[in-house]
């Protein structure tokens, strides 16, 4: 979490490239704690949602897809 939260700050990432991170979080999230999905989406997507709106915000918050 804190590593992916780091690479989405400092690395110079498309939007597709950040969006495939935390994707790749929440499946690894998934494989420790099964059926934490929602969970997931309520506390830590928050925090990806962000951080990515800081380092893209002319792309609408509401518009970042949920990462299933």
């Amino acid at each position: 979490m804190d590593l992916a939260s780091e690479v989405l700050r400092q690395e110079n990432l498309t939007l597709r490239e950040a969006h495939s991170l935390v994707a790749g979080v929440r499946r690894r999230v998934l494989e420790l704690f099964p059926g934490k999905g929602p969970t997931f989406d309520l506390i830590l997507k928050p925090r990806f949602d962000r951080i990515l709106k800081e380092k893209f915000p002319s792309i609408a918050l509401d518009s970042f897809p949920v990462s299933h």
